[in-house]
């Protein structure tokens, strides 16, 4: 049984929960991103980003990047990510959007980030998923017709509590493959 149930209104479809309790909500039907936060009685909506100015239409995930922009998939044809400022709140415009043929999204559902800040995307019906962004850095590949020299690529983030890793090998630019793990600090007792 659950410990505990929020009436959110609407249809939510995507969450991104913070550290420290509050989380992010899609609420697909009003077209709209909500944050909520915990009080002394229970959750309250403190910010919802909707109106015809964000773009917003479908929604289906959202995600926090490192730099505290609020990432929106949607479900839409083609897919579209918007992106906006950390501070967003009500019908305001997205800083970022990708969307059309150029970004390679045919559609966007459930998204995360990365241990060093890549966004990968779910495509749904494409079956695909896709990563956008820096890392791994990839370095040009020197290939002749007799030889390919894979470059293999890393990362590695460390806290106090994780240690990510991250092994890449890509050729002309293409991710190859990709490994990462993660490993966690046991709680002292």
């Amino acid at each position: 049984a659950p410990i505990a149930t929020i009436a959110v209104g609407g249809t939510p479809v995507g969450i991104d929960v913070q550290p420290d309790g509050s989380f992010w909500l899609v609420d697909q039907l009003n077209d709209s991103v909500e944050y909520w936060v915990s009080g002394g009685s229970g959750y309250s909506q403190q910010k919802s980003i909707s109106g015809g100015t964000t773009g917003l239409t479908s929604p289906y995930d959202v995600e926090l990047a490192t730099d505290g922009k609020i990432t929106v998939s949607q479900d839409t044809s083609p897919g579209k990510i918007s992106f906006f400022a950390s501070s967003a709140n009500g019908n305001v415009a997205p800083g970022t959007v990708w969307t059309g043929p150029g970004t390679g999204l045919s559609s966007a559902y459930f998204m995360n980030y990365g241990p060093c800040g890549e966004l990968f995307v779910a495509t749904g019906a494409s079956s695909l998923i896709q990563i956008f962004g820096t890392c791994p850095p990839s370095p040009s590949p020197s290939v002749s017709p007799t030889q390919a020299t894979l470059p293999s690529t890393s990362a590695v983030e460390v806290n106090s509590t994780q240690l990510w890793l991250g092994i890449g090998i890509a050729l002309s630019g293409v991710v190859l493959g990709w490994l990462s793990l993660g490993l966690k600090r046991k709680a002292s007792k």
